[in-house]
């Protein structure tokens, strides 16, 4: 599928272009092979997030969670209207442009590697939360 494609040139683009250690890279691709033991995963019904939630997955952790929302709040806070277009009420970066790492719309386009590092260290700040 179309999707599936995007996310394999994704992973070969942070594991061969980008060189930054390997260790800050692993949290992505647990997250993107669903490798990384969350309660929903494990079956840990009784156990809770930092922030309460019942038996949380990657998709809290990684963007419902307050932990998370509050790691994309400073990304979009740190990114300037000429790299990341706004519209009133509406969020300017996407589950997807952190996930799949394409960087959000805007006057000018973001570097891609330089979106990449942004992406890998909200996602590292996010797993902080778990």
């Amino acid at each position: 599928s179309a999707g599936h494609k995007r996310l394999l040139s994704c992973m070969r683009g942070v594991w061969r272009q980008l060189k930054w250690d390997n260790f800050c890279k692993e949290v992505y691709w647990r997250l993107v092979v669903n490798g990384l033991p969350t309660a929903q995963r494990m079956h840990h019904i009784t156990s809770q997030c930092l922030c309460d939630s019942m038996c949380p997955g990657q998709q809290h952790h990684f963007w419902d969670c307050p932990i998370a929302q509050a790691v994309l709040q400073v990304v979009i806070r740190e990114l300037s209207p000429t790299w990341c277009s706004r519209t009133l009420g509406v969020c300017p970066v996407q589950q997807q442009h952190i996930w799949l790492m394409h960087p959000p719309p805007g006057p000018r386009h973001l570097l891609a590697k330089a979106w990449m590092v942004v992406c890998l260290a909200a996602i590292n700040a996010m797993d902080c939360g778990r």
